[in-house]
């Protein structure tokens, strides 16, 4: 005879503890999955935007050497010029 309280031979707690843990360690990787799937892109993303904005920050310069002129044009303009 069992005494009171006595649970049966081959019956564990421990299987729904088991089974509540990898229900819990499953549901964890998977809000772990979906978090990581969304920051990764923007993480791509920003490094492309800083290597963009990097370029971009480079000033453009033309560099125009002086020439003499060879009397192009005449000097009309200078002559019909008025100096106030």
């Amino acid at each position: 005879m069992r005494k009171r309280g006595a649970k049966a031979s081959g019956t564990s707690s421990a299987a729904p503890v088991f089974t509540t843990l990898v229900d819990s360690v499953l549901a964890l990787a998977a809000v772990a999955a979906l978090v990581i799937s969304g920051i990764l892109p923007r993480i791509h993303a920003r490094a492309d935007l800083d290597k963009e904005t990097a370029e971009m920050a480079i000033p453009t310069v033309s560099v125009v050497q002086p020439s003499v002129s060879t009397g192009a044009g005449s000097g009309f303009a200078r002559q019909r010029a008025g100096l106030y």
